[in-house]
């Protein structure tokens, strides 16, 4: 009877270990990894917008560009501030560090101050070096000519 009620305790005891893994550690670190791939996602769609100059452009297009940029920007960097032990996740690799990231929403909030009336060329600028903060690959878009 000992032996049963120590199996089913070790097992309770095993199940409760992992679940507060799973909630603590890897349901963050997936959340910045989706925050992450939303930050390609609105870099890749409204790249057309960022990378050219406002002339004619309907103001809802940059309104909702500018959103969308800073929208990700907090998502992302609200979702680095809740990752425990940041640093060792950051030191093998799974994640960026955690400076990248603060680079990386900068870098978001710059080009969604800067699309009315900033150069594109510093937009692209900073995509690239969003880029090389969080280790993603976004090909690189032409420029388009809303005429």
């Amino acid at each position: 009877m000992l032996t049963f009620v120590l199996t089913i305790l070790g097992g309770v005891l095993i199940f409760l270990i992992g679940q507060i893994a799973l909630r603590v550690c890897f349901e963050p670190l997936q959340q910045l990894r989706s925050a992450i791939a939303d930050v390609i996602f609105v870099l890749h769609y409204y790249a057309s917008i960022y990378t050219n100059q406002a002339r004619e452009r309907p103001n809802e297009l940059n309104e909702r560009a500018e959103d969308a940029l800073r929208e990700k920007a907090g998502i992302l960097f609200s979702r680095a501030q809740i990752i425990a032990c940041y640093k060792v996740f950051a030191s093998v690799n799974l994640i960026p560090t955690y400076n990248n990231v603060e680079e990386a929403v900068r870098d978001l909030t710059f080009i969604s101050n800067n699309i009315r009336s900033g150069d594109p060329k510093d937009n692209e600028a900073a995509r690239n070096r969003i880029q090389q903060s969080l280790g993603i690959s976004i090909k690189p878009t032409q420029r388009l000519d809303p005429k």
